[in-house]
């Protein structure tokens, strides 16, 4: 666990299948101003975790896939996994994805994932996803809640996504979502 902890200014390379991984941070990540490069096989760029008040901040960052596109959906990779957790921002971020060969399609993977299925403590709440920039993932936001009454309090704001399959996907139970 940590309490205030910073990750800022890092150019992480990620393209061999590594992952940052934020179990627990307890209180107070900041992780902003670095740029991510992953690719298929790197599950993601960033994954918090943690049940109770995480007061997360992910801003500024720029995440980078070169993967596959979409007919081939093997993996999904996400740009910003969170799997439990309360007060998170995820804002002012920029996800981009290319195919190596050069292809114009839209790459597998979502930029920003939030699931809450069985194994999960949960709850999720308390987020906000905003002001971000999503260019040629397959899908922008993804909200899954597979447990009811797991994922509430969450504003879905600003965020620009183009050349994607979908924009933002939401499996939720509609009382516990807001869109603003």
């Amino acid at each position: 666990t940590s309490t205030d902890l910073t990750i800022a200014g890092l150019d992480i390379d990620l393209l061999n299948g590594g992952v940052v991984y934020n179990p627990n941070p307890a209180d107070g990540l900041a992780f902003i101003n670095n740029d991510i490069s992953i690719s298929e096989t790197s599950n993601h760029g960033i994954r918090i975790e943690g049940v109770g008040a995480l007061n997360a901040v992910i801003a500024n960052n720029q995440f980078e896939q070169l993967g596959q596109p979409v007919a081939n959906q093997s993996n999904f990779p996400q740009g910003v996994l969170l799997s439990d957790g309360q007060n998170v921002v995820i804002s002012d971020n920029e996800f981009t994805a290319q195919d190596p060969s050069g292809s114009n399609s839209a790459i597998e993977g979502f930029a920003v994932y939030v699931p809450q299925g069985p194994g999960d403590v949960g709850p999720t709440s308390n987020l906000i996803i905003s002001d971000n920039t999503i260019s040629r993932w397959e899908s922008g936001v993804v909200i899954s809640e597979q447990q009811n009454d797991s994922i509430s309090d969450i504003s879905i704001n600003g965020n620009q996504v183009s050349d994607s399959t979908s924009a933002n996907t939401a499996n939720l139970n509609t009382a516990d979502m807001w869109l603003l």
